[in-house]
């Protein structure tokens, strides 16, 4: 990226598509930001000058995509995909790819490195892609080792598709854990879900390592991921953090 002079002659941060490319996490936003006629709604330039402005499509013309789409599954993948694009272009620059920081507030050096006795899968609402603050992708830099932990964004089948088998796999130790939730919410204790094990599978499950889908987003969009979730047939018996954990959920989760 450089600098470059806008006509009013103010300064702007030339994004090459190609590392829009790199970053993005899914299989149709990297498609779609490469499409000629995609760029030249969001700037004329096929360098995206970045302004500060977001640099989607007007509604108009995401409207006509939508209305190309030809199953309701195309149009949440779509809707998917422009949100990602949107948080790449708005915030994608300014930002550590780590600590999800800015740059110069980058905390990664900071953080202490732990290995988690349980399987950590940290499932994140499209919106929460590169939004700031983000508590949980510090969990990922916690625990930077994929097999303890990994990041699934709703949406993404291609990432979708390691956290499914994972629950399907062993549904017996497979939780979901909320560290938001709507009022009325039902949700159990850690204590409790185990008292569960093993009543239904005997103390040599209630002992096993557990497989967590931390449900990262506002409460709205945690709702949402439950129900994506069990669409998928993956319906998780859910543990809510107590009010206390909420503020400083990561050294919270049970090791």
């Amino acid at each position: 990226a450089g600098l470059a002079a806008a006509a009013d002659g103010t300064e702007i941060l030339e994004f090459p598509v190609e590392e829009i490319v790199r970053r993005l996490p899914m299989d149709k936003a990297r498609e779609l930001i490469q499409r000629p006629s995609f760029q030249k709604m969001c700037r004329p330039s096929p360098s995206f000058p970045y302004t500060g402005a977001r640099l989607l499509p007007r509604p108009d013309e995401i409207n006509k995509m939508f209305e190309g789409c030809a199953s309701e599954r195309e149009r949440k993948e779509l809707s998917t995909a422009l949100t990602l694009i949107g948080c790449e272009l708005y915030r994608g620059h300014r930002t550590c790819d780590r600590c999800l920081n800015f740059e110069r507030q980058c905390i990664c050096h900071q953080v202490p490195r732990e290995t988690f006795a349980h399987r950590i899968w940290l499932y994140q609402h499209a919106t929460e892609y590169r939004r700031m603050p983000n508590s949980g992708k510090l969990m990922l830099l916690v625990c930077p080792d994929e097999t303890k932990c990994r990041r699934v964004i709703a949406g993404v089948n291609e990432q979708e598709a390691g956290l499914l088998e994972s629950i399907r796999a062993s549904p017996e130790t497979s939780v979901a854990l909320l560290a938001r939730y709507p009022r009325g919410h039902k949700h159990m204790t850690l204590a409790d879900f185990r008292l569960q094990q093993y009543k239904m599978y005997g103390p040599a499950v209630a002992e096993k390592a557990l497989n967590i889908v931390v449900l990262d987003g506002s409460k709205t969009e945690v709702t949402e991921s439950e129900k994506r979730l069990a669409r998928f047939g993956a319906k998780l018996p859910a543990i809510g953090l107590p009010r206390r954990a909420r503020q400083s959920w990561i050294s919270e989760l049970p090791g």
